[in-house]
């Protein structure tokens, strides 16, 4: 898969910015969750009160999570009562703040039904209280388009695998809306080096640059200017020339604002995964997901999802052979 550090990651699309997590708002999350004025402690205390000398039952949160994933179609009936137990260092590590994304945060408040204010006090949280996933320096964008001037506020992401299980078609359409005046281009990152990139609508690409170690860029150039405020969309392909087999995830970055993320990932009917899971991950460097569910291929031999509260870590599907 390709890895791409722009929204993908190849598996790996990467965003503009990713944010680890911060203790700070793992606490101020566990304060609220433990207060008793408010409505969400009665919510887990129903699964089971604190334990002596400790503010939260954590089983008993977790417990609330796995009901609300089950009503989201997340997870299936059958999994709700072993999913507290299996994903007990997951609550833990969440918590603590240790390993908070804000995807994470996102489904603590859902399950909890936070009201509007504390949700946007605990973003505020996790945003301060967070280190960056990249290091701006480490990339040299000099004489590139300004990712400052610009949005993309909605990606889908067509990733398609070929019997040999290498990517064969990789296709991205994305609503890039102007920040600033005269916004003539965008900026795509990956990490392959042996990479084609071909604009079908919306623009054109030049070739591929390196700009940092592992990591290239391509300049897409917009058929129009955009003034502020104004948007188009942008389709292109992406063809990878891989000389081993790339780690099986595709994954994207969350990006700086809010953000619609689609991806589906179909497999040849004659190669087909022996798992697929749902994933998400702290950082751009970390191997493995901190978090996972198993899905499903569909009649089509093709796995989806859409997240639109994404902002920060990253997200996609990762499976085995």
């Amino acid at each position: 898969m390709s890895k791409h550090v722009d929204p993908v990651t190849s598996g790996r699309l990467f965003g503009d910015t990713g944010w680890m997590t911060g203790v700070e708002a793992g606490r101020a999350l566990c304060r609220l969750l433990a207060d008793p004025a408010r409505p969400y402690r009665a919510m887990w205390e129903r699964r089971g009160v604190a334990y002596r000398g400790r503010d939260l039952n954590q089983a008993a949160v977790a417990k609330v999570v796995a009901a609300y994933l089950v009503d989201r179609g997340v997870l299936s009936e059958f999994e709700e009562g072993d999913w507290p137990r299996a994903r007990r260092d997951w609550v833990r590590s969440r918590l603590s703040g240790a390993l908070l994304t804000h995807l994470d945060l996102e489904v603590f408040m859902d399950a909890f039904a936070f009201d509007v204010g504390e949700r946007d006090r605990l973003r505020h949280i996790l945003e301060s209280d967070s280190t960056p996933m990249f290091v701006p320096g480490e990339i040299r964008l000099e004489g590139l388009p300004d990712r400052s001037t610009y949005a993309v506020d909605r990606t889908r992401d067509e990733h398609v695998l070929g019997a040999d299980g290498l990517p064969a078609y990789h296709r991205t359409t994305q609503t890039v809306r102007a920040l600033a005046d005269d916004v003539t281009a965008c900026l795509y990152l990956f990490d392959a080096d042996a990479v084609t990139v071909e604009v079908s609508s919306g623009g054109t690409a030049d070739a591929p640059r390196q700009v940092s170690e592992g990591i290239w860029a391509v300049v897409l150039t917009l058929d129009t200017p955009l003034r502020a405020g104004e948007s188009c969309d942008l389709t292109y392909v992406t063809t990878f020339d891989y000389r081993e087999a790339p780690a099986p995830v595709l994954r994207r970055a969350a990006l700086p604002h809010e953000v619609e993320l689609e991806m589906a990932v179909s497999f040849e009917p004659t190669r087909l995964p022996a798992a697929v899971h749902l994933s998400t991950w702290a950082t751009v460097t970390d191997p493995q997901p901190v978090s996972s569910v198993l899905v499903d291929l569909d009649e089509r031999h093709r796995v989806s999802a859409r997240w639109t509260a994404v902002r920060a870590g990253l997200v996609g599907f990762s499976w085995t052979w």
